[in-house]
């Protein structure tokens, strides 16, 4: 696994990168109740690279968990220290 920036054409979004070649993006919103609006930099570059982004993750300032899609969680940040 190799933790490298990579920066697209619609957002520098972290990600990791598996040893088979699919990513995992995290971004980081500060809002304590995300929206549609929070998930479309994530919902772009999933249709830009298709199923090669395994998860995308939505951190937050929030208390609730979210599921979008099959790939797609908007947690709180606190989530971190509570795993």
């Amino acid at each position: 696994m190799h933790d490298i920036p990579v920066i697209t054409s619609i957002e520098s979004i972290p990600k990791t990168i598996l040893d088979d070649g699919r990513l995992i993006a995290i971004e980081m919103e500060a809002t304590r109740q995300p929206t549609a609006n929070h998930t479309k930099q994530l919902e772009a570059f999933r249709e830009r690279i298709g199923e090669r982004l395994l998860r995308g993750v939505v951190l937050h300032t929030g208390t609730t968990v979210q599921h979008r899609h099959d790939w797609l969680t908007l947690a709180p940040v606190s989530a971190l220290w509570n795993c």
